[in-house]
């Protein structure tokens, strides 16, 4: 995308000339009505909005004073790009710096943008020093230099950015209720006084096979195989659709290969990989690797299986030691609502008709976070 702006009437500027670091600090939080505490970790990296914070009433150390309309930067391990629009009172931690837009020059609903963008954030992080938490300083932000627009261009640059981001916001608040719907499914089912089965019952548990590495990331074949770092590719959200290599019929039949049918529940069986609890159903016959675990259902519907195991907390019960594992007795253990056929496959396809709507919002909040970033780059720079 491109605004097609024209950039004859900008100026450029040192940060520290149109931007004041407040820096004001507080004692009597009692007495200043401020109730929240913004810490770090309440700054999440890409999103302006802050949705979590800390109470005063638990008790702090910290004295720098947040107001609505500042602008938060987190000055430590600035690579993590932790920028927020203050919305309410508050306080927060020293490493968060809190700008104030001088309103004669920039706007505040502009300044935002800009130190988020790309340039600021390389500036950033070539001024950071320390190896283990580095930080940047606000002598060196202030000399940061850029083009600033004339206010009619900052207000439409800053009203274009402001409604692409709530449309964002919006879209992930349905994700979010989605996401607890499908959830909720599962959690009302197993709240319910129904027999139980276990997944040993119904299902082979088993570890993947080891495959030599030669054989791992073929570009082309007849049989899709995947890694456990494909499960994150794009496209295997839920149902695995997009290997990260193929194996030929010849390669499949000289190792005796056992292809995997598609329904078969795959998720990662050793390392930190299992706390990430993420588990996968083939969508067509394909072959995994042996750091997977396998559930092969032959007697319940694959899709109501999928979402039993999608909504169980496995790492908990995961051997424990330097390198924790799950094995078959652990998944095989897991305990699921009995229903009668024909309830599964409605409990399933309700789940996965779920999950298919709200991997269409995330791929539209993708789609805008590009479109903010594209933005972004018109008209910051920047890579």
């Amino acid at each position: 995308m491109t605004l097609k702006l024209d950039k004859s009437a900008w100026k450029r500027v040192a940060f520290g000339d149109v931007v004041r670091n407040a820096n004001e600090t507080i004692r009597n939080l009692d007495a200043a009505g401020i109730g929240r505490i913004i810490a770090m970790e309440h700054l999440d990296p890409g999103e302006l909005k802050i949705s979590r914070w800390g109470s005063t009433e638990d008790g702090t150390t910290f004295t720098r004073r947040v107001r609505p309309g500042q602008t938060l930067f987190g000055k430590r391990r600035a690579y993590q790009r932790k920028v927020a629009f203050a919305e309410f009172d508050a306080i927060c931690s020293g490493d968060i710096y809190t700008f104030e837009a001088d309103e004669t020059q920039i706007l505040g609903e502009f300044l935002p943008f800009l130190v988020q963008s790309n340039e600021f954030f390389d500036h950033a992080l070539g001024t950071s020093a320390g190896s283990l938490s580095p930080r940047t300083n606000w002598r060196d932000l202030a000399s940061f230099e850029f083009e600033l627009p004339p206010f009619d261009e900052q207000m439409r640059i800053a009203d274009l950015l402001w409604s692409i981001e709530r449309h964002r916001l919006q879209l992930v608040n349905v994700a979010a209720k989605l996401r607890e719907a499908a959830t909720m499914l599962i959690e009302d089912l197993r709240g319910s006084r129904r027999a139980v089965k276990y997944v040993r019952d119904v299902a082979t548990v088993r570890n993947g096979q080891n495959y030599p590495k030669s054989m791992q990331d073929g570009r082309a074949g007849d049989v899709p195989f995947f890694k456990v770092a494909d499960l994150d590719r794009p496209g295997n959200e839920r149902y695995l659709t997009n290997p990260g290599g193929w194996v030929t019929a010849d390669d499949v039949a000289a190792l005796s290969a056992d292809v995997l049918p598609a329904g078969t529940v795959v998720t990662a069986r050793v390392g930190a990989a299992i706390h990430l609890e993420r588990r996968r159903a083939l969508a067509a016959p394909a072959l995994v690797d042996e750091n997977h675990l396998i559930i092969r259902p032959h007697a319940i519907d694959p899709a109501y299986l999928l979402a039993v195991l999608a909504e169980t907390q496995l790492a908990r019960s995961s051997n424990g030691g330097v390198v924790p594992s799950l094995n078959q007795q652990i998944v095989g253990g897991v305990a699921f609502p009995d229903l009668p056929h024909g309830a599964e496959r409605r409990v399933g396809a309700a789940y996965r008709t779920i999950g298919d709507f709200r991997d269409g919002v995330l791929h539209e909040v993708t789609s805008l976070t590009g479109l903010r970033t594209a933005v972004l780059i018109d008209v910051f720079g920047g890579n």
